[in-house]
């Protein structure tokens, strides 16, 4: 969970996250997943970051290891980080007239309590996205571990291909910290 005062941290690092690279920028990455018939997309829940890959299974492997570079080495790159912040800030602003994301703020603050992380919305608020740096998010990206992950897969591809074709995340140890430079 992301601390209350850096509430939104996790949105935040989740949006940059599939971005750029160390060894691609942001506009590369899109174009080599389009070629690919490809996309990614990674987002934050109240309880979990979720990793969204689809390909057709003919450019699984390219896909792949795009996938496997979006989430080793990502760039974190600060303009990104600006333009991202911005948007989420609107997102927020925008909520505050939506009666569905009015209901489910009030709702959540009752169920939890201010106090508690849950209590709070994924984006955070204007106020908490204020305060975050972009060290912050890199220091929450550093805090991800295998424990907090799990992988599903669907489609016309066997196990054995899939732990193959996976094996990258091995990576992602029980209580080993990934490192973001």
């Amino acid at each position: 969970y992301e601390a209350l005062d850096k509430s939104g941290v996790s949105a935040l690092m989740a949006s940059l996250w599939q971005k750029s690279t160390l060894k691609t920028n942001a506009d590369e990455m899109e174009n080599k997943f389009s070629r690919l018939g490809a996309s990614i997309r990674i987002n934050a829940g109240d309880e979990y970051i979720n990793v969204f890959l689809q390909s057709p299974k003919t450019n699984l492997k390219e896909a792949v290891n795009l996938l496997k570079e979006v989430m080793l080495e990502p760039r974190f790159d600060e303009k990104e980080f600006e333009l991202e912040k911005k948007k989420q800030v609107d997102a927020i602003t925008q909520s505050l007239t939506n009666a569905s994301a009015i209901a489910d703020k009030v709702y959540k603050k009752r169920l939890y309590g201010p106090s508690h992380v849950m209590g709070n919305p994924v984006l955070g608020s204007s106020e908490t996205l204020n305060t975050i740096s972009l060290n912050d998010v890199k220091a929450f990206y550093a805090s991800l571990n295998g424990s907090m992950m799990s992988v599903a897969v669907s489609g016309a591809i066997t196990q054995a291909e899939c732990l193959n074709q996976l094996a990258f995340l091995k990576a992602f140890k029980p209580g080993t910290v990934l490192k973001a430079d």
